[in-house]
């Protein structure tokens, strides 16, 4: 594991699921060495060692696909922190490490003497992450998150699904995903700004108030004019293009993505689509008017949806632009790349969107029991 832009770096990971043990693995795919502190106990044991899918569908405590997914590349060390000797070799291990990362409920660490303060004493200019839900400090620091609950408490949300419906969320986890991103990214930081400064850096990483910083500008809409938040599906939320949407074509589960702004973008859809219609209507060759009417709209294209697909034979989309159709397993896009998997063989994963010409690709790590307290 060497080569990367993070070659030399020592990361003493305690995270576990998704949004901490992310953010080792970017690091890990970056060229740090990550030394992942596990033991097999109930509740400590990370429950994604035994989660599916499986591979050939057998559990076991290395044949959890997403576990190996979100560790590729790391060194597993088992100590049974529930002991003194156990807290002995975690602390002996500090000095030695350049970043801890730990995502425990907040007090978990200082318990254990493990804290901050207590890991500053033992090396002066360490980089510590401490992963929560709702930060480290606060009313609600206490209580326990996954990352659905922080997307929700955030606001997030409250802005996902389609109108004058219950909001639907954002995917799977998405804020485990986005915090794991966040706090690699914060982890950076602690790494230049000690390489400028040679001081260490402590980051209190809570989802919640990550949640809060990519709602962007819909926060300064509500704070500053009282705009109410609602779901408006695929509307651009600022009326930016209408119209702005996906729609059905022709053929099993085909779809077509369609974002207009300018008038001749407009004339070029109706002329494709053959809503003369349409194209015919004044009010609808600008913008703001298409937006006016953008109800009314929606309704017209429910019935043009499947002369959708007569898009070009070339592939070119209304506006000029080529559209491609593509199944999305990221084959010949770097987005999955194959990996040696313990004890189940060789297979696919994702693969981090931005990859280092430097970096060495890495496995999922396996159990690896180094020292037992």
């Amino acid at each position: 594991m060497s080569g990367g832009p993070l070659d030399g770096v020592r990361v003493l990971d305690f995270t576990r699921h998704l949004a901490g043990a992310g953010s080792t693995r970017i690091l890990a795919t970056l060229g740090a060495e990550i030394l992942r502190i596990e033991w097999p106990h109930p509740p400590a044991l990370d429950f994604l060692r035994l989660s599916g899918p499986h591979a050939d569908g057998r559990p076991g405590m290395n044949r959890g696909g997403f576990f190996a997914q979100i560790n590729v590349g790391k060194r597993s060390v088992a100590i049974d922190m529930a002991t003194d000797a156990g807290k002995g070799i975690a602390r002996e291990l500090i000095p030695h490490c350049d970043v801890i990362a730990e995502s425990f409920s907040p007090g978990v660490m200082k318990r254990w003497g493990l804290d901050y303060e207590a890991a500053r004493a033992l090396r002066a200019d360490v980089i510590y992450l401490s992963a929560s839900g709702f930060g480290q400090t606060g009313p609600y620091a206490g209580y326990r998150s996954v990352g659905p609950t922080a997307q929700a408490y955030s606001g997030l949300t409250a802005t996902s699904g389609l109108p004058e419906r219950e909001p639907a969320g954002w995917g799977f986890s998405y804020m485990d995903h986005m915090g794991a991103v966040m706090n690699a990214a914060a982890i950076l930081m602690g790494l230049e700004r000690r390489r400028a400064t040679g001081e260490g850096e402590f980051f209190d990483a809570g989802q919640s108030q990550h949640g809060c910083a990519l709602l962007g500008p819909m926060l300064l809409d509500v704070s500053l004019n009282g705009s109410r938040v609602h779901p408006k599906g695929n509307r651009d939320l600022y009326g930016n293009f209408c119209p702005n949407n996906a729609y059905r074509c022709r053929g099993e589960d085909s779809w077509l993505a369609i974002s207009v702004r300018e008038p001749e973008e407009w004339a070029a859809l109706c002329a494709v689509i053959g809503a003369d219609d349409l194209a015919g209507r004044a009010e609808l060759a600008t913008l703001a008017g298409r937006l006016a009417h953008e109800d009314a709209n929606r309704r017209a294209h429910r019935g043009v949806d499947a002369g959708a697909g007569r898009a070009r034979g070339d592939g070119r989309a209304a506006g000029g632009g080529r559209a491609r159709g593509r199944r999305a397993d990221g084959r010949g896009q770097g987005a999955a790349r194959p990996a040696g998997w313990p004890s189940a063989g060789s297979t696919r994963r994702s693969a981090t969107p931005c990859w280092a010409s430097a970096c060495t690709r890495t496995r999922p790590c396996g159990w690896r029991a180094s020292r037992w307290a």
